[in-house]
């Protein structure tokens, strides 16, 4: 049973990261009120906001009790598991303008060059995509 709960708090380290923190009872015998806290903002010196709470769920969180939730079916039995896109090194990955010259010297290798984004792409420069 969790007694005291953190649910968010800035990390007061150089990592831009919050952090939750759980104390607990092993043998579920605390006695609420149970008291839960959130740090509001993203420096170490944002506003806090602290509940006292009948009891305190897995989710850490005072407006939403996930312990009624069902296990899906389709999450038991899944048939395929889907990843992606995954080269696995970065010897299969080639710049646009290469893509496009290695189209236009063969058609046929459309089958095989296919654009890929990664994280970095959508945070530090736009792509261009591959044209005929």
């Amino acid at each position: 049973m969790i007694t005291d709960a953190v649910s968010a708090q800035v990390w007061s380290g150089e990592a831009a990261v919050h952090v939750s923190i759980v104390n607990w009872t092993k043998n579920g015998e605390a006695k609420g009120p149970y008291h839960l806290s959130v740090q509001r903002g993203d420096s170490v010196r944002s506003p806090w906001e602290t509940f006292e709470v009948p009891r305190i769920n897995s989710a850490l969180a005072s407006g939403h009790d996930v312990t009624a939730a069902v296990v899906l079916h389709t999450n038991t039995e899944a048939s395929r598991v889907y990843n992606g896109q995954f080269p696995r090194h970065s010897g299969f990955v080639i710049e646009p303008t290469i893509a496009r010259d290695l189209i236009r010297q063969n058609s046929r290798n459309r089958e095989v060059v296919h654009p890929f984004l990664i994280g970095r792409e959508m945070l530090v420069r736009r792509t261009t995509a591959i044209r005929n």
